[in-house]
């Protein structure tokens, strides 16, 4: 099951346009901007309210962030993390265009009860120097390939 409580998507559909593996993705619309920086997913392994032991086990999954190129000010006011469920977080690379694919080690002992596993994009989109003017970034969120192996 999958939650995005945010404010830079409103939804998400299955999407044909671009597949990391198969023939589907979950796609988001996401518009980033001053007012709207997050975007925040959840994912849940079993239901909410239950459980799953997935310590010693790796999360993979892969994003493709589709939508015009970050300015480099932009870039550095950008982040992307897997929350862990110890409330750590794990970088991400953020990448406009391409596939990326991410690898997170479970092993902290708070995976032996593991509920959700939260995914975060963070963007302050900001225009060239000198200026540095707040934009909107407007582009599509593609996940796909979720794994906990």
């Amino acid at each position: 099951m999958l939650a995005s409580d945010n404010t830079a998507a409103a939804g998400f559909t299955v999407s044909t346009a671009r597949a990391f593996d198969g023939l589907y993705s979950l796609a988001f619309p996401v518009t980033f901007s001053n007012a709207q920086r997050l975007f925040d997913m959840i994912l849940y392994p079993c239901t909410l309210s239950n459980s799953a032991n997935a310590q010693g086990k790796t999360l993979t999954f892969a994003y493709y962030l589709d939508g015009p190129a970050l300015y480099p000010n932009s870039q550095e006011s950008a982040a992307a993390n897997v929350i862990t469920a110890s409330g750590g977080s794990v970088a991400v690379p953020l990448s406009v265009g391409s596939w990326v694919q991410v690898s997170v080690p479970l092993t902290d002992p708070s995976y032996a009860a593991l509920e959700g596993i939260g995914y975060q994009l963070f963007m302050l989109p900001l225009g060239p120097p000198p200026g540095n003017v707040d934009l909107t970034w407007t582009g599509t969120l593609y996940l796909d390939d979720f794994k906990v192996q």
